[in-house]
């Protein structure tokens, strides 16, 4: 365990590295940076960020609120499935419109499916939205978090601070900001990432796909849902019989191994999944329960 002496001696190592503009900042040993980021770190650096160029417009914490963020469950429909369910990794872009064009912003994190197994148990072992979405909300802010942006701000400003220290989702940046933020005093990211990490009510979106997609895959992919989403979800082996359709194979005549996440599947399982919220109520939603009166 490093003492509270040596941080303070590596600190004020940077300290003096900065203030002499010391070359040899680039040898900087990794411990001595930032190599990972939570939601709230991200938040809190971007809060003190440089203003623009043009004072009035403030900084980009204070510009992201003029950003549009998707709002329907159609718009979230750019989820890795198959990294998620197998890697607890949950991988996914979303729709943001800035203030002259749109972009895609990137976000990714882990530890979240014991989390819904867990309020799963508590909820009689229904599945509902709610389970998912709790633990959506307690994953985003207690793991590290990886973001990025189409756009041109966190490609030239952000990307290869970003890169550097972990928090960067998708391809690096290598290239120095030397001229566009040389003193990575900007804040974490752009408006439109600030946007999307300060407002999490789209987790509700995503929670509500992951809904849909589980369901849809217990009814038309049932080998991939036998073998990877119920075992997940409910902590234990799917012990029914699998009824195979031609959604489990493919082009070939083989089992898909893979959980399928095109954007025309996802559509739909939405579509699905809006007629399912149908259903009168008294309908049995406890898959765990009815495979037990049926065994009786």
């Amino acid at each position: 365990m490093i003492s509270f002496l040596e941080v303070t001696q590596q600190l004020n190592r940077i300290d003096e590295i900065y203030l002499n503009k010391d070359e040899s900042k680039k040898n900087l040993k990794e411990e001595y940076l930032i190599t990972e980021a939570t939601r709230n770190q991200l938040l809190a650096k971007s809060k003190s960020g440089d203003r623009y160029s043009n004072p009035v417009k403030g900084n980009r914490w204070t510009r992201k609120n003029l950003c549009k963020v998707a709002s329907t469950v159609k718009d979230y429909n750019q989820i890795d499935m198959d990294n998620f369910w197998k890697n607890d990794t949950l991988n996914f872009g979303i729709n943001i419109e800035g203030e002259t064009s749109s972009y895609i912003v990137k976000v990714e994190f882990k530890n979240i499916i014991l989390k819904i197994q867990r309020n799963i148990e508590r909820n009689r072992n229904r599945l509902e939205i709610s389970s998912i979405y709790d633990a959506l909300v307690l994953a985003l802010n207690s793991a590290d978090v990886k973001v990025s942006c189409n756009c041109g701000d966190f490609k030239y400003r952000f990307k290869y601070y970003a890169t550097q220290q972990g928090y960067n989702v998708g391809s690096e940046e290598n290239r120095e900001a030397k001229i566009t933020n040389p003193n990575d005093s900007k804040g974490a990211a752009c408006k439109h990432i600030l946007a999307i990490l300060n407002n999490l009510k789209w987790l509700r979106k995503i929670a509500s796909v992951i809904n849909n997609y589980a369901n849809y895959c217990k009814d038309n992919m049932q080998y991939n849902y036998s073998r990877y989403i119920f075992p997940k979800l409910y902590g234990m082996s799917y012990n029914k019989a699998v009824q195979l359709t031609i959604d489990d194979y493919n082009e070939k005549g083989e089992i898909k191994d893979n959980l399928q996440s095109d954007e025309s599947l996802i559509n739909l399982a939405n579509a699905l999944g809006k007629v399912r919220g149908r259903i009168p109520k008294g309908t049995n939603k406890n898959p765990v329960s009815t495979k037990k009166n049926n065994e009786k």
